[in-house]
């Protein structure tokens, strides 16, 4: 298998950026806490409340997200890696290419 085969195959979740973005997105949940904290609101049932707490619920989730597709490509992409190589044994035991009966 070619090296550029596999990683077309996985989620394309690969490189430096996904690490970046989350990071992006963790920024913009500890900004909206914090221009909470700082407002001191009279009241928690105001728009501009519902708009920072919407912005917080949607990063945090997106920063999941793309944290455990992210994971999950980095696993996929080692583990399909490792199969490809010639004459790498799998978890069975049984060298690649021959199957365990």
């Amino acid at each position: 298998m070619d090296h550029d085969l596999i990683t077309a195959e996985s989620d394309t979740l690969t490189g430096a950026w996904p690490p970046v973005l989350i990071g992006f997105l963790l920024l913009i949940v500890v900004g909206g806490l914090t221009d909470i904290a700082l407002d001191r609101p009279q009241s928690w049932f105001t728009a501009h409340i519902a708009v920072e707490v919407g912005m917080v619920m949607v990063s945090l989730s997106f920063a999941v997200l793309i944290f455990s597709r992210w994971r999950r490509s980095q696993l996929a992409a080692f583990f399909l890696a490792d199969l490809a190589l010639p004459g790498a044994e799998g978890q069975s035991g049984e060298p690649s290419g021959q199957t365990a009966s």
